[in-house]
């Protein structure tokens, strides 16, 4: 699936309040935060891991800090990215093919 189609798939209405992600909008925003780093880098290399914590996903997407640990284990046994946990929070690397 394209990304353009997988954006249009997972679009919502916006609301004034925030709303909980679905686990779509949360793949999608990891996307997002990969492809600004590309973006960024210039030697067009794809292994450019970003750095977020598990609090900081929670609160984004409105998700218990476990529910996001377990839905990013889940991504990483899929093969659709790999995250290792530091002292400073998460470093994580979507597989862009």
């Amino acid at each position: 699936m394209s990304l353009a189609a997988f954006r249009y798939i997972s679009r919502r209405k916006q609301s004034p309040q925030r709303e909980v992600f679905s686990r779509a909008q949360a793949l999608m925003y990891l996307y997002e935060q990969q492809k600004e780093l590309l973006e960024l880098d210039r030697k067009g290399g794809c292994n450019v891991p970003f750095h977020a914590t598990e609090r900081e996903l929670s609160k984004r997407w409105i998700w218990h800090r476990n529910t996001v640990s377990s839905f990013l284990d889940k991504l990483q046994e899929l093969g659709i990215l790999d995250h290792q946990k530091s002292s400073t929070g998460l470093r994580i690397l979507m597989k862009i093919e």
